[in-house]
């Protein structure tokens, strides 16, 4: 059997206020998205970053095929975030 879990963590800095005084305080918290329980046994190999199997069975493991990158070189990060006038397609005017 297998349990996998996912949560979504949930970091922010809020600030109390009390007179003639500010103190600093950082939250963190993590929020449940989903469970799910898997029976069967596991299997004894995986794929790395490049698609290739590894682990004690990774000559048995089925080949799988990895999306191309764009024409732009590299996949957008999730870090990096888009201009709101690059989405809207405008010039920001």
């Amino acid at each position: 059997m297998l349990l996998v879990e996912v949560y979504v963590r949930i970091r922010t800095e809020i600030a109390v206020v009390i007179p003639f005084d500010q103190a600093p305080e950082s939250i963190q918290t993590d929020i449940p998205l989903s469970y799910a329980l898997i029976v069967g046994d596991v299997p004894a190999y995986y794929y790395d970053s490049s698609g290739n199997p590894v682990g004690s069975d990774a000559a048995r493991a089925p080949a799988i095929t990895l999306p191309s990158k764009p024409e732009g070189g590299s996949f957008p990060s999730a870090e990096t975030p888009t201009p709101k006038s690059a989405e809207a397609g405008t010039s920001g005017h």
